[in-house]
C-alpha cells in the first residue's frame, strides 16, 4: 500500500516525469491519486492492484489495465480506459466486477465495451443533472430513482473535495461531539415535554392544535430517534474498542460527522419550538337544520344552487324571496349538503340583518373558522379576516338576511378579484358567496357579472304543497269532513309561506271546528295600520299562532325575547332571572321550579316554530321575521331599539308609557338627566359605551322598576371601566333583579336600600369592596359572584362577617374562587335552610368546621383544595394528602357524604394510603348512584378501583346492587404508581349492573398495570366502550385477556362499539390481546393510534383486520420490533375457513413511521383493498419493500382514491399508479443509496488510514 499523506510530499515526485508510469512498487495494492491535478495519463500495470481510486484529476484521460473496481470522480475528460480496453473489450479486464461512475454502480454483466458505458453514461447524466435543478419536489416514481442517485452523487462529491484536515477534526472531536449530542437530545426532550404539556392543556380545553405545532412534534420525534441511533452506534463502537483493542476509524469518522449534523438540527428545531401559543379555539360544533321538507319548488332551487357550487364558473349566488318563504332554512340545507359532500375546505354562514353590524358579521365568520381577532377596529379586523379567508383553498361564504347592498371589502370578504378569471385552472383558489335577501336589487348590486353570478327566485309553495305542509304540522285530522273545508280556507290565507303554514298548523292541530272557523276569519281581516316592514300574511299567521298559545306565561316569554337584537343567542338562564324579577312564573316556590318552567315554555315555543334552537348551549333564537311580528304585537308596552347603533337616548316624553325599554348593544355614551317612567318594569341597557357617571336622580321616576340589566358597560380606553352602584340606586325600592356583569364595581352602602332584591348578579366583575350593608338584602334568593376578581389585586376577597347567615331566603350561591371561605363563613352556611345550589372553592381543610354537613343540594360545584372551573354541574373535587380511611370518616371531610348520591363528576387526587376506592363510599345507601365521570390522579398507594376482598368490611346495603356506578360513562386514571387493575378478585354480586355504561377509559402512567382487562368476564361488562387510551404504563404486557374460561362465552363478540384506540409508550407490551382474536370484532373502530410499543411484533390478526369496516385513520409509530401490521392467522382447529381478503372500506389515512423492522403491511399473500385511501405516509421503515398483496390484476384499482404518498421526505403524486409499485421502486432506490453510502464509508476509511 502506498499512502501519500499530503500534496506537499507528492509534488516533488511528479516533477520527475510527464506521467505517472514511474510507479514501480511491486506489492502496490491501493493508490490514492487525488493529487494528480495536472497529469494527463497514467499507466499502472501492477498485477496485484485491486482497488484504484481516482478523483479530482481534471486532465486525466487514460487509465490502464487490471483492477477489480474502477471509481471515477470529477474526471470529466476520461473517455476511454486504454487501447487494450478498446481492442480487447471485456477480455482486457477479466476480473472486473464493478464499475462506479460518479457514485453510480454499473455492474459489468454484458459484453458491451467499457468505452460505450462511459460515453453513454457521460452523455446522459449531464442533462439529467441540469433538469433536476429545475424540478419541484413532487414527481412520479419513474423519476424518483434517478433523482435519489443524483442527490447522493452530490453528497459524495462534497466529501471528496473536502479538505483532509477537516476529516481529522471529526476524529479529534469525536468524544466531545457525542457528549454535546447527548446533552442536546436531553434539552430537546425537555422542550418537547413542555410543548406536549401545552398541547395536552389546550386539547383538554377543546381547542384545535395548530398544524405547525403538530409538524414540529413529528420532526422532533424523528430528530430524537436519529440522534439516539447515533448514540447507540457510539456505544457499540466503544464496546468493540474494549474487546478487540483497536479503533474503527471509518465508523468513528462517520458517527462524528453525523453527530455534528444532528447537533445543528437539534439546535435549530429547539428554536423552532418557541411557540407563542400551540392552539386555536375550536370551531363550534355544527348544528344541522332539522324538519327541512323538500317540495318541488325547493328541490329545483337546491339543484340549481348545488350545480353552481360544484361548477367552476359561478362565484356569486343570490337567493331572493318574500319574508317567510324559507330562504334561511334553504341555505342551512345548502350548508349541510356542501359539508356532507366535502365540496369546500370550509363553509361559513353569517346573519347580516337589517342593521348591518360589521364587527358582528366578522365575529360570526371568525367563530366558524375557529380564530380570534386581536384587532379592535373594523378596518384592522377586515384585513385580518381577508387574509384568513384567502388562505383557504376552497371556501363557501353564506350571508343570510341581507337587506341592502353589502360592502364585502369593509367586512374583509375577498370577492371580485382575479381568482375566478380562469375557469379552466382547476387548482385555483375557490371562493363562492351565497346571499339571501327579500329584494332582488340587493343581489344585482353585489354581482360581478352576468357570467359569474346566478340569481334564484324562491317562490311560495303551490296549493298542493301548502296543503301537504299544513297537514304535516296539524295532523291528519284536517282531512276529516268537519275540518277539511275550513282548513283549506286557512291554508289559502297562509299564502304558500312555509313559516305561516308551519306555525298555524302547529297552533291549530288540536283545536275544534269552531276555533278553526274563528282562525279563518281572523286571517281574512285587514292588517293593523301601524304595521311597518312586515308582510301582511306573515303577520296575521304569526299573530294567530301567538294568540293560541296556551297561557300568559308563554306569551310573556315570547314577547320578552323580542327585546334582544336580531339573531341574538338568548340565554334561557337570563330569561329565568328576568322572569323572576317580573314575577312572570305563577305558582312556583323556588328558583329551580322557575327554571324548569322556563325550559318547558321555551321548548313549547320551539315546537310551535315561534322560537329556534340557539347556536350556543342553553340558548334559543328568534327568527327575524318572527321578531318583527313580536315587536309589533308588543309595540304598546315595549320600546325596542336593540343593536341598531343608537347614539343618544330617545326623547324622554316618548318613553313615559312603556313598561319595558331595551336599548342594549348600541353606542349610547351617557344618561338622561332624569326619567319620568313610573310604569317602567324592565330596563335593558347592557353593551353600551357609557363613560359618564350616572346622575343621582336618574332613577327617581322609576319607582316600579323590577329588572335592571347594565352588563358589559365598557369604556373605549378601559374594558373594566370603573363603575359605582350610585346612590341613585336607593330609589329602586321595587327592584327585584339587578344584573351588572363584566364591569368594575364599587358597591356603596346604599345597596342595602334595595330590600326587595331577589336576584343579584355581579359575575365576572372586578369588585372594589363589599360593604356590610349587603347583609340588608334579606330577600336575596340568588347571588352570583362567579369568576369575580378583586380590583386591588388581592388574591381573594372576603365577605364581611355575619352576612351570609342573614340571607335566610338564599337558594343559590355562585362564588367560585372569589371567596376565601373561613371556618366562620362555612359555619354560616348551616343557617341557609333553602339553599339548593352552591358553587364554591374551599382552599384548606381547616376551613371546614367539625360536624358540618352540606345540605341536600340539587346543583353544586364544590372543590376542596381544587378548582370548580368545570362546565358540568354536580361536580365534586377533593384533593387530599390524608389517610384514606379518614376521607369518609373524619368530621371535616364527612361533609361531602350527603353530596355523593347526586354527584355526577367526582375527582380525587393526591391521597396517600388510599389503597382502593370501593367499597369505602358505600356507607351511604345511594352512594354514587348517578356518577357519570370518575377521575383519580396522583394517589400513590391506590392498587385497585374495586376490591372484592374488602367488600364486606363496611356495611353494604342491599339497595346498592342496582345503583352503584350504573351510570358511569367516563373513567380517567392518571399517575397511579401502585395501580394494578380495575378489580381485585371477581366483581361483587352487589355490582352486577355496574360499569356497563362506560364509554371512555384512560390509563396514564399506571406503571404497575400489567393488563387493562385481566379476565374475559370483566371485559364482557364493557360492551358500550367507545374510547380507550393506555399511555406510559411501563409494565403492561397486553390490553385484553381473551382466554376462554367457559365455553358459553366463546361466541360472544367483544368491543363492538369501540371507536378510538390509543396505545402509546408501552415498552413491555408484546401483543394487544391474549387469547383467540376472533372474539374481537371492532366493527366501529375509526381511529387507531399505536406509538412507541417497542416489543410489539404484530398489530392485528387477519380476522380482526377484516372487522375494521369503519377504520378511517391508522397511525403506527416507533414500534421497534414490529414486523407486520396484519398477520394471517394460523390454521384453525375448528375447521373454519380462514380469511381470504381484507377490505378497509373507510380507511382514509395510513401512517407508518419509524418502524425499523417492518417488512410489509402484511407479509403473507393475503390480498387487501383500500377503496377510500387518500393519504399514505411511510417514514424510516428501511426494511419495507412492499405494502401488501392486492386483489386486482391492475394494482392501482385497490387504491382508486389515493391522492398523496409521502416516503421519508419525498412527496409523491400517484397519478393513478400502484401504491405497491411506488414502495418497491423507492425500496430499490433506497438500496442503491445505501450501497453508495457503504462505499463512501469505505473510501473515508481508506483515506484516513
Amino acid at each position: 500500500m502506498l499512502a501519500i499523506p499530503s500534496r506537499a510530499y507528492f509534488k516533488p515526485l511528479l516533477k520527475r516525469t510527464d506521467d505517472a508510469s514511474f510507479i514501480s512498487f511491486k506489492g502496490l495494492r491501493i493508490v490514492p491519486l487525488n493529487l494528480l491535478l495536472d497529469r494527463g495519463g497514467l499507466d499502472l500495470s501492477r498485477r496485484k492492484l485491486k482497488y484504484l481510486m481516482i478523483y479530482k484529476c481534471p486532465k486525466l484521460s487514460n487509465v490502464f489495465d487490471s483492477f477489480n473496481l474502477l471509481q471515477r470522480l470529477s474526471c470529466p475528460k476520461v473517455k476511454n480506459f486504454a487501447a487494450t480496453v478498446i481492442s480487447g473489450g471485456i477480455q482486457s479486464t477479466p476480473m472486473l466486477k464493478q464499475i462506479k461512475l460518479d457514485g453510480v454502480d454499473i455492474m459489468h454483466n454484458s459484453r458491451e465495451l467499457m468505452n460505450a458505458v462511459v460515453e453513454g453514461y457521460s452523455s446522459h447524466l449531464s442533462p439529467l443533472i441540469a433538469s433536476y435543478s429545475k424540478k419541484e419536489r413532487r414527481y412520479t416514481y419513474t423519476e424518483m430513482a434517478v433523482d435519489i442517485v443524483i442527490s447522493t452523487i452530490g453528497k459524495i462529491g462534497e466529501f471528496m473535495v473536502e479538505p483532509i484536515g477537516r476529516k481529522f477534526e471529526y476524529l479529534i472531536h469525536y468524544n466531545s461531539n457525542m457528549e454535546t449530542l447527548k446533552d442536546q437530545v436531553q434539552i430537546l426532550e425537555e422542550v418537547r415535554k413542555d410543548v406536549q404539556g401545552s398541547v395536552d392543556a389546550a386539547t383538554a380545553k377543546g381547542e384545535t392544535i395548530k398544524n405547525e405545532v403538530r409538524n414540529w412534534m413529528s420532526r422532533v420525534e424523528g430528530v430524537i430517534l436519529e440522534a439516539r441511533k447515533i448514540l447507540e452506534d457510539d456505544a457499540v463502537q466503544n464496546k468493540r474498542w474494549f474487546n478487540r483493542w483497536f479503533l474503527d476509524l471509518a465508523s468513528r469518522y462517520r458517527l462524528s460527522r453525523e453527530s455534528e449534523d444532528k447537533i445543528t438540527a437539534t439546535a435549530k428545531i429547539k428554536v423552532d419550538g418557541q411557540f407563542d401559543n400551540v392552539s386555536m379555539p375550536a370551531a363550534p360544533p355544527e348544528i344541522v337544520s332539522q324538519d327541512f321538507v323538500i317540495f318541488e319548488s325547493t328541490r329545483l332551487a337546491i339543484m340549481e344552487i348545488m350545480e353552481a357550487l360544484e361548477g367552476n364558473i359561478i362565484n356569486f349566488i343570490g337567493i331572493y324571496g318574500m319574508a317567510g318563504v324559507g330562504k334561511t332554512t334553504l341555505v342551512k340545507e345548502i350548508e349541510r349538503r356542501a359539508k356532507e359532500d366535502m365540496l369546500f375546505d370550509a363553509v361559513v354562514i353569517a346573519v347580516v340583518s337589517r342593521t348591518v353590524e360589521v364587527k358582528n358579521i366578522q365575529q360570526q365568520i371568525a367563530d366558524m373558522l375557529g380564530f380570534k381577532f386581536d384587532e379592535k377596529r373594523e378596518q384592522g379586523r377586515a384585513g385580518r379576516l381577508h387574509a384568513r379567508l384567502k388562505s383557504v383553498d376552497k371556501i363557501l361564504i353564506i350571508l343570510d338576511d341581507v337587506w341592502d347592498t353589502l360592502d364585502l371589502a369593509a367586512i374583509g370578504i375577498p370577492f371580485g378579484d382575479d381568482d375566478h378569471k380562469d375557469p379552466e385552472n382547476v387548482n385555483r383558489k375557490v371562493r363562492k358567496i351565497v346571499v339571501t335577501t327579500r329584494c332582488r336589487l340587493a343581489c344585482n348590486s353585489m354581482t360581478t357579472g352576468i357570467e359569474t353570478s346566478k340569481i334564484i327566485h324562491l317562490n311560495a309553495l303551490s296549493e298542493n304543497e301548502s296543503w301537504g305542509l299544513l297537514k304535516m304540522n296539524a295532523g291528519e285530522v284536517i282531512d276529516s269532513p268537519e275540518l277539511n273545508s275550513v282548513a283549506k280556507k286557512v291554508c289559502r290565507e297562509c299564502g304558500g309561506l312555509p313559516i305561516a303554514l308551519v306555525t298555524v298548523g302547529r297552533a291549530m292541530g288540536d283545536k275544534a271546528q269552531e276555533e278553526w272557523e274563528e282562525a279563518a276569519l281572523e286571517l281574512q281581516k285587514p292588517m293593523p295600520s301601524n304595521i311597518d316592514g312586515t308582510d301582511e300574511i306573515v303577520y296575521k299567521c304569526l299573530k294567530l299562532s301567538y294568540d293560541h298559545l296556551k297561557n300568559r306565561e308563554a306569551k310573556s316569554m315570547f314577547l320578552l325575547c323580542c327585546l334582544f337584537p336580531e339573531d341574538y343567542n338568548i340565554c334561557i338562564e337570563v330569561l329565568v332571572r328576568y322572569g323572576i324579577g317580573l314575577e312572570m312564573f305563577k305558582d312556583v316556590l323556588t328558583i329551580q321550579e322557575a327554571r324548569r318552567r322556563a325550559h318547558s315554555i321555551t321548548k313549547n315555543l320551539k315546537d310551535s316554530c315561534l322560537l329556534l334552537a340557539g347556536t350556543e348551549t342553553g340558548c334559543i333564537k328568534m327568527n327575524n321575521v318572527v321578531r318583527d311580528v313580536a315587536k309589533t304585537i308588543a309595540s304598546d308596552i315595549y320600546f325596542v331599539k336593540a343593536g341598531v347603533k343608537l347614539m343618544e337616548w330617545p326623547n324622554a316624553e316618548t318613553l313615559k308609557h312603556f313598561t319595558g325599554i331595551s336599548v342594549m348593544y348600541n353606542q349610547i355614551n351617557g344618561y338622561p338627566a332624569s326619567w319620568d317612567c313610573s310604569d317602567l318594569q324592565i330596563l335593558l341597557m347592557q353593551g353600551n359605551c357609557i363613560e359618564q357617571p350616572m346622575p343621582d336622580g336618574v332613577f327617581k321616576g322609576m319607582t316600579a322598576l323590577r329588572v335592571f340589566d347594565q352588563s358589559d358597560i365598557i369604556s373605549k380606553g378601559d374594558p373594566y371601566f370603573s363603575r359605582k352602584l350610585e346612590p341613585g340606586f336607593s330609589f329602586l325600592t321595587s327592584l327585584r333583579t339587578l344584573i351588572i356583569k363584566n364591569c368594575r364595581i364599587a358597591a356603596p352602602a346604599a345597596i342595602g336600600n334595595m330590600k326587595m332584591l331577589e336576584v343579584l348578579s355581579l359575575a365576572n366583575c372586578k369588585l372594589l369592596d363589599l360593604p356590610q350593608e349587603i347583609g340588608e338584602l334579606t330577600n336575596i334568593r340568588l347571588l352570583d359572584l362567579e369568576d369575580c376578581h378583586h380590583s386591588r389585586k388581592k388574591l381573594n376577597a372576603i365577605f364581611p362577617p355575619n352576612v351570609i347567615s342573614r340571607w335566610s331566603r338564599l337558594e343559590e350561591l355562585y362564588s367560585s374562587s372569589f371567596m376565601k371561605y373561613t371556618r366562620e363563613h362555612i359555619a354560616e352556611l348551616k343557617s341557609l335552610s333553602h339553599l339548593t345550589t352552591l358553587i364554591m372553592e374551599v382552599h384548606d381543610f381547616g376551613c371546614i368546621p367539625e360536624g358540618f354537613s352540606f345540605p341536600e343540594l340539587e346543583v353544586f360545584k364544590i372543590a376542596i383544595r381544587g378548582s370548580v372551573h368545570h362546565k358540568q354541574s354536580n361536580y365534586l373535587e377533593v384533593c387530599g394528602w390524608v389517610n384514606a380511611k379518614k376521607f369518609f370518616a373524619i368530621p371535616s371531610l364527612g361533609c361531602v357524604k350527603p353530596l355523593l348520591k347526586r354527584t355526577q363528576y367526582l375527582k380525587l387526587s393526591s391521597f396517600e394510603g388510599l389503597r382502593t376506592i370501593f367499597p369505602y363510599q358505600l356507607e351511604d345507601r345511594d352512594g354514587l348512584a348517578v356518577l357519570e365521570t370518575l377521575e383519580v390522579s396522583d394517589c400513590v398507594d391506590l392498587e385497585y378501583l374495586i376490591d372484592s376482598e374488602e367488600w364486606k368490611m363496611p356495611p353494604v346495603i342491599e339497595q346498592h346492587q342496582h345503583t352503584c356506578l350504573m351510570h358511569l360513562e367516563k373513567l380517567d386514571l392518571q399517575c397511579l404508581g401502585s395501580f394494578k387493575g380495575l378489580c381485585h378478585g371477581a366483581l361483587p354480586a352487589e355490582m352486577s349492573m355496574s360499569l356497563q355504561k362506560l364509554k371512555s377509559m384512560r390509563f396514564f402512567k399506571c406503571v404497575k398495570l400489567s393488563s387493562v382487562f385481566a379476565s374475559l368476564e370483566l371485559l364482557r361488562r364493557f360492551d358500550e366502550l367507545e374510547e380507550l387510551s393506555v399511555d406510559s404504563c411501563e409494565a403492561l404486557e397486553y390490553v385484553f385477556n381473551l382466554k376462554i374460561e367457559k365455553p358459553a362465552f366463546e361466541e360472544k363478540e367483544m368491543l363492538s362499539h369501540l371507536r378510538e384506540l390509543a396505545l402509546c409508550d408501552l415498552p413491555a407490551m408484546k401483543c394487544i390481546w391474549d387469547g383467540p382474536a376472533r372474539l374481537l370484532r371492532l366493527h366501529n373502530l375509526q381511529i387507531a393510534d399505536i406509538q412507541n410499543c417497542k416489543k410489539l411484533k404484530v398489530l392485528f390478526d387477519a380476522s380482526v383486520a377484516q372487522s375494521l369496516c369503519q377504520l378511517r385513520k391508522l397511525l403506527v409509530k416507533g414500534c421497534d420490533e414490529l414486523e407486520t401490521v396484519v398477520a394471517k392467522e394460523t390454521q384453525r382447529q375448528d375447521g373454519r375457513v380462514t380469511v381470504d381478503i381484507v377490505v378497509f372500506p373507510q380507511l382514509v389515512e395510513l401512517s407508518l413511521l419509524y418502524l425499523p423492522n417492518l417488512a410489509a403491511f402484511c407479509l403473507d399473500s393475503l390480498p387487501f383493498k383500500w377503496p377510500s385511501l387518500e393519504k399514505v405516509e411511510v417514514r424510516q421503515c428501511p426494511k419495507m419493500e412492499t405494502l401488501a398483496a392486492t386483489v386486482d390484476s391492475e394494482e392501482n384499482q385497490s387504491t382508486p382514491k389515493l391522492k398523496q404518498i409521502k416516503l421519508d421526505e419525498v412527496d409523491l403524486i400517484p397519478h393513478g399508479r400502484s401504491l405497491n409499485k411506488f414502495i418497491q421502486k423507492y425500496s430499490e432506490a433506497r438500496e442503491l443509496r445505501n450501497l453508495i453510502n457503504d462505499h463512501q464509508s469505505r473510501m473515508r476509511g481508506l483515506t484516513e488510514s
